[in-house]
């Protein structure tokens, strides 16, 4: 089938040319539809950044240079931007992050069926590996902000069996002496992740965002890669030599990079091949679902060509189609995750939280700058003076302990008469209370106050029961945009990742993982015993418990069980010391443990009369062994 594929993308083809057709036109409506959102994402952008023009450095160097006089520029009042945005959301993402990844396993997965038990902690230690291997959380922090930044955030998943050169020793049966030896293995086959930048996204506009990639009828995807990173590929990509010119792209640019004096890599189109090198392509890649009839292919026996089917499409400078299979995974989606924190309603786009707090940090950033050019101009003082009585070019000056000096005219004269500085009042007191108001608005608005942002609040000391209590009542709001997010977004992840390990994952590659601190005997995860339909429960969006609070309840738990001759009969007391022990930061009490003998060496001490029952010795008793075991 791979090869009945090639030919249908055959460049010029009729056949090419009619999908062709058919995938520009989806990418044109959703590009369409996307650009909308361009100038507001920018902004938001450079508020979250506290945004200075660039072209604001260059006058700031040249005012800083020693020669003003060449450089022709005035000094420049600081215009202050309050990162207030930014601190928002930092503390927004810090809280989420929190939630999602600071647990192990990160996906947590359950069964309505008892005999599937087993398989479902197989298949939490399975998603836990790929979520190492795909470094999920540096993806998933990244995600996390472009849902609290742009009011969008995307996933994009795929599974990939990937080998590498390897080096390693083999035993020569020729001359019997170790061998090293270079040689392809398979290092990996699982599920990995990749965000997707808002910009770079174009998703079916007749459906939400969020529910795209199960009701949607296509989602592209755009990157810019170089040439020869395509052909490394091996048989993903056909006709590579045919790829066009690169043309100028659709999507909007990112300015993330522009307090930095940097360039958004959203747009490479400008960049040419250094010298004889690799150039450049763009890369419009998708999931969409085309009826097989309708554009002349023929799937063969098996396959119904009147009904829809999912394809994968890589399209090349938007000219040329360098990848068309067939895409039939189990759980059904399109390979993306996609997450509207913010969501009203159904409709195609949302706004995330910086656009909420945008008026706020407006209004905070010209309360300080008005209060700090007023403060300015009470500093430098204003006069009234009659220049004819007075060295204007000493009051003019700027010379630390300044004389100035006074005409002839002026001799015998009243000072007061030609020399008197101008009252000025301070009306922008009030602005820092009013800041402070302001705050207060936007941190109701986001549910965030200084405890949470790490830094106690006012009103006197607390105690860590206090602190914890307040965060707790305040998280509370988190928690449910937290558990929003969750129903979204990671289990729709958890669920493709699940369903693509059953589906692709092959006897070659099996884990071998160990229970619970190394505890039991290793276990061997191979494609047989992770099958089944599994439950990915939706997170509360609550922050796990502290390891100081469970410290103290575990701690408190020992102490009452300890004292209870009833509860220490059904329950393991040494264990649980050493499970509080090591949760307390003991994490070295193994090696104080008595090591007990097995009952077989102390029956058979006790029968040589090297060992005694405790308080037999010195009384002359027979020892009976029945009572001693």
């Amino acid at each position: 089938m791979l090869q009945l594929f090639k030919d249908f993308i055959r460049p010029k083809s009729e056949t090419h040319n009619k999908l062709l057709a058919r995938v520009k036109s989806q990418l044109s409506e959703s590009e369409s539809k996307m650009s909308q959102f361009y100038n507001r994402w920018n902004m938001r952008e450079l508020q979250y950044q506290a945004y200075m023009p660039v072209q604001d450095w260059e006058a700031k160097y040249k005012t800083a240079c020693k020669d003003k006089e060449l450089t022709g520029i005035k000094k420049q009042d600081a215009n202050i931007v309050v990162p207030y945005s930014f601190s928002t959301i930092r503390t927004i993402v810090t809280y989420l992050a929190t939630v999602f990844f600071a647990r192990k396993p990160i996906f947590t997965v359950s069964t309505n069926d008892p005999a599937l038990l087993e398989n479902a902690k197989n298949m939490e230690a399975l998603l836990q590996y790929n979520a190492d291997h795909a470094k999920l959380v540096a993806q998933g922090i990244q995600f996390l902000y472009n849902g609290e930044i742009y009011g969008l955030g995307v996933l994009k998943t795929a599974f990939r069996t990937e080998s590498q050169p390897r080096t390693s020793w083999v035993h020569d049966v020729m001359t019997g002496l170790p061998m090293r030896v270079r040689q392809s293995q398979l290092v990996y086959q699982g599920n990995t992740v990749e965000v997707i930048d808002p910009f770079l996204f174009f998703p079916d506009p007749r459906v939400p965002m969020s529910q795209v990639n199960r009701k949607g009828e296509y989602v592209y995807w755009r990157s810019f890669v170089g040439k020869f990173s395509l052909q490394k590929a091996g048989d993903t990509y056909a006709y590579l030599d045919s790829i066009g010119t690169m043309t100028p792209g659709d999507s909007g640019a990112s300015l993330a990079n522009l307090r930095a004096n940097g360039d958004s890599l959203n747009n490479q189109y400008d960049f040419k091949a250094p010298g004889d090198g690799s150039p450049f392509v763009q890369i419009d890649e998708g999931s969409l679902e085309l009826i097989p009839e309708e554009i002349g292919l023929d799937l063969g026996d098996g396959f119904d060509n009147s009904k829809p089917y999912k394809f994968i499409l890589t399209l090349a400078n938007k000219t040329q189609i360098i990848r068309f299979e067939l895409y039939e995974p189990d759980h059904n989606m399109h390979p993306v995750v996609v997450s509207e924190p913010y969501a009203i309603g159904s409709g195609f786009g949302n706004m995330g939280i910086s656009d909420y707090l945008s008026p706020f940090q407006e209004s905070i950033s010209w309360f300080l700058n008005s209060h700090i050019f007023n403060v300015k101009g009470i500093v430098n003082n204003s006069f009234l003076y009659d220049p004819s009585m007075i060295e204007e070019k000493d009051l003019k000056s700027d010379v630390p302990g300044r004389c100035i000096r006074i005409k002839p005219k002026a001799f015998g004269v009243d000072v007061q008469t030609y020399f008197k500085q101008l009252a000025v009042v301070d009306t922008t007191s009030g602005h820092v209370a009013d800041m402070q108001q302001l705050m207060r608005l936007g941190n109701d608005l986001s549910a965030i106050n200084d405890n949470v942002r790490g830094m106690q609040d006012s009103g006197g000391r607390k105690t860590a029961t206090e602190i914890r209590a307040t965060i707790e009542a305040v998280s509370s709001r988190l928690a449910f945009h937290g558990q929003y997010i969750s129903a979204t977004a990671f289990t729709d992840l958890g669920k493709q990742w699940s369903l693509n390990l059953q589906q692709y994952l092959s006897d070659d590659f099996q884990l071998a993982v160990l229970g619970e601190n190394g505890s039991r005997a290793p276990v061997q995860i191979t494609p047989q015993n992770i099958t089944g339909d599994f439950i990915f429960p939706v997170h509360d969006g609550t922050l796990p418990m502290d390891k100081v609070a469970l410290f103290d309840i575990w701690q408190q738990a020992l102490q009452f069980a300890a004292s209870q001759p009833q509860v220490m009969q059904s329950f393991d007391i040494p264990r649980i010391f050493e499970y509080v022990a090591k949760l307390g930061g003991a994490e070295n009490i193994d090696q104080f443990r008595v090591q007990a003998q097995p009952d077989a060496t102390v029956q058979a001490q006790a029968q040589a009369g090297n060992l005694v029952p405790v308080g037999s010795i010195g009384g002359g008793s027979n020892v009976d062994l029945s009572q001693m075991f």
